[in-house]
């Protein structure tokens, strides 16, 4: 169990649907996450003596830090390799799936956002 600490640029485009009889319309995004979060990793087989894979969950809060950063909750499960080298630190690999609902952005007061991520990281002691 840990805290992390984040940053993610999303960026792409949507497809919004007011009613069935509006015509749909589609927007590009670009804007950044800031999220803290918790996390929660459990180690399923080792692999020699210093890696590791396993899954992992954590959920969080981005609060809006600038004019190009949404505010909302978020999750993500997944499952990580781990490299924990003799050394004070440790490096990850992860794909997840996310689910993030951004609250009061140009898009709308309530925009649920889901994508696939790839995250390489560095832990440390």
């Amino acid at each position: 169990m840990g805290i992390g600490l984040g940053n993610e640029t999303l960026k792409g485009s949507y497809t919004q649907t007011n009613s069935p009889n509006d015509d749909n319309k589609t927007a590009k995004y670009d804007r950044n996450l800031f999220p803290v979060f918790l996390d929660a990793r459990l180690p399923l087989a080792y692999i020699g003596e210093v890696s590791r894979i396993g899954v992992f969950a954590n959920a969080g809060y981005a609060a809006k830090i600038g004019p190009v950063y949404d505010k909302g909750a978020m999750g993500k499960l997944g499952v990580f390799y781990l490299y924990d080298s003799f050394n004070k630190t440790k490096f990850t690999f992860s794909t997840s799936y996310v689910y993030q609902q951004l609250k009061g952005n140009l898009y709308g007061s309530d925009f649920k956002h889901q994508h696939l991520n790839l995250s390489v990281g560095i832990m440390l002691k």
